[in-house]
C-alpha cells in the first residue's frame, strides 16, 4: 500500500506528465536558467562598467545597482494583469529579445562614440529590470497553464533552485568577463544569453490554452 501511494505521488509530479509536456518543461526551464544567468550578469556588470569606465562614486554605483530592482518592482504592480490577457510565449520571447537589444546598445555606443554615459546605463538598467520582472511573471503563468497542479510545485521548486545557482555564478561571471574583455564587450556577451534563451523558447511545442474573450472575464 505504501509503495503504491509512493508510485502515485511520483506520477503526480514531473514524471507523471506526458513526454511532450515534459519536454516543454525542460526547454522552458533551460531558457529560464540562461535568462536568469544573464540577468545577474547584467546586474553586476553595469555598475562595474560605470565604476571602471566612468569613475562614478559609491552613491552613484549603488543607485545604478538598485535601479533595475526599483523598476522591476514598479512594473510588477500591473504586469500580472497585463500578462494574464496575452499569450505568454510571445511575451517571453519579446522580453528576451528586448533585453538583448538594450544591452547591445552599450558596446555599440562604446564603438561609435568611444564610451557610454551614466544616463544611458541607468536607462538600460531600468528597462532590462522591467523586462526581467515581466519574463519571470510570464514564465510562472506559462508553467501554470502547461502542467497540472500536482506537478506545478515540483516545477517551480526546480526554477527557484536554478535561480539560486544563476545568481551565484552570474555575479562571479560578470567580474571575470569585465576583467577579461572590458565592460562593453562583457555586456555584449551578456546580450547573447538572451538571444539564446529566446531561441530555446521558440521550440516550445505545446499550445497554450485559449484565453476567454475579454467580455467573459471578471
Amino acid at each position: 500500500m505504501a509503495a503504491q501511494k509512493g508510485t502515485q505521488k511520483r506520477q503526480g509530479g514531473i514524471q507523471g506528465l506526458s513526454p511532450l509536456v515534459r519536454s516543454d518543461v525542460n526547454i522552458l526551464t533551460s531558457a529560464q536558467a540562461i535568462s536568469t544567468y544573464g540577468s545577474f550578469i547584467t546586474r553586476a556588470a553595469l555598475p562595474l562598467l560605470a565604476i571602471i569606465g566612468l569613475g562614478i562614486n559609491a552613491a552613484e554605483a549603488a543607485a545604478l545597482a538598485a535601479v533595475d530592482l526599483i523598476a522591476g518592482a514598479l512594473v510588477s504592480q500591473f504586469a500580472g494583469v497585463w500578462i494574464d490577457r496575452l499569450p505568454r510565449k510571445p511575451v517571453l520571447i519579446a522580453t528576451d529579445l528586448l533585453r538583448a537589444l538594450l544591452l547591445g546598445t552599450i558596446p555599440l555606443a562604446a564603438a561609435l562614440f568611444d564610451g557610454v554615459t551614466l544616463p544611458h546605463l541607468i536607462a538600460v538598467s531600468a528597462l532590462t529590470g522591467m523586462c526581467a520582472t515581466t519574463f519571470d511573471i510570464a514564465e510562472r503563468s506559462y508553467f501554470a497553464g502547461l502542467v497540472n497542479s500536482s506537478a506545478l510545485r515540483a516545477v517551480l521548486a526546480r526554477t527557484l533552485g536554478i535561480r539560486g545557482a544563476a545568481e551565484f555564478f552570474g555575479f562571479g561571471s560578470a567580474g571575470l568577463l569585465v576583467g577579461a574583455f572590458g565592460g562593453p564587450v562583457a555586456i555584449g556577451i551578456d546580450a547573447l544569453t538572451y538571444i539564446f534563451s529566446a531561441v530555446l523558447i521558440g521550440f516550445l511545442r505545446v499550445a497554450e490554452p485559449k484565453l476567454p474573450p475579454a467580455s467573459a472575464r471578471a
